[in-house]
């Protein structure tokens, strides 16, 4: 993989190599930057307007990364822009993680059963036809009955087990997401112990506004697990001008990206 990228050695025409070195020092030490004691994921935003060459930093520092930190760090290249026709930011994005080489390779190799029916259990919203695909290669025919069962009638027992929530649909999503963050968290813990999940998100700015409002949400509160550290290139006056075509003109969007990266 590592090899088919370009590197910083042959196409740093403008010298960001020591750039990149600071960025991967950060990732690999970014648990111990954390502003805020209920977030577990670490963000961060490379900001520099279109044109400027950020998609091929990018490209030359996952070969940096792959490279240097082949024990240390994962990654997952999610280009946003590609995916914004879908209905919702949610099922692209998880799609690229769960379908990514790593997380395919991880499952197949150290984690065990238990790890893939929390992912069964809580993929049965989305990505269903993925996940029994792959789990049929992996695990007995049983077992594989025994996660789609569970889908096809979870909608019947939720009935009873939310007996007293005022959104019986919101509780049961909760517990899902719940399982999901799970399963993710006990892959890294086992295939990578120590490591770094990075997840890149390319071309954010150049969504429409309500799809990336919705990617950013999905990261904030959705995908939000112990030792992953989400890298967006983007150009933040552009994406705040999205922000503010959705909440309004007088909305501090600046600000409020910069809370949040």
């Amino acid at each position: 993989m590592a090899g088919t990228k370009r590197s910083f050695e042959q196409y740093d025409l403008f010298n960001r190599k020591s750039y990149a070195e600071f960025l991967k020092r950060l990732i690999l030490n970014s648990g111990s930057y954390h502003r805020d004691d209920d977030v577990q994921a670490y963000t961060i935003a490379i900001d520099s307007p279109w044109g400027t060459g950020k998609s091929v930093f990018l490209e030359m520092f996952e070969n940096m990364l792959e490279t240097d930190c082949p024990n240390k760090i994962r990654i997952v290249h999610y280009n946003a822009w590609q995916k914004d026709f879908w209905n919702n930011a949610f099922e692209p994005f998880a799609n690229a993680i769960f379908s990514s080489e790593w997380f395919c390779n991880a499952l197949e190799r150290q984690t065990g059963a238990a790890t893939a029916e929390k992912l069964l259990a809580a993929g049965r919203s989305f990505l269903i036809a993925y996940l029994k695909g792959h789990f049929e290669k992996e695990f007995d025919a049983e077992f594989v009955d025994k996660g789609v069962s569970y889908l096809t009638d979870a909608a019947g027992k939720a009935v009873s087990k939310y007996a007293n929530a005022i959104s019986k649909e919101y509780a049961e999503f909760t517990e899902n997401l719940d399982l999901m963050q799970q399963a993710m968290a006990e892959v890294l813990d086992q295939t990578l112990p120590g490591g770094k999940l990075v997840i890149i998100i390319d071309e954010l700015d150049r969504c429409r506004p309500t799809f990336a409002i919705e990617t950013l949400e999905i990261v904030k509160h959705i995908m939000d697990v112990k030792d992953v550290v989400y890298l967006f290139a983007l150009d933040v006056r552009q994406l705040g001008a999205a922000i503010k075509q959705v909440y309004g003109a007088g909305t501090d969007a600046t600000g409020s990206l910069m809370r949040f990266l």
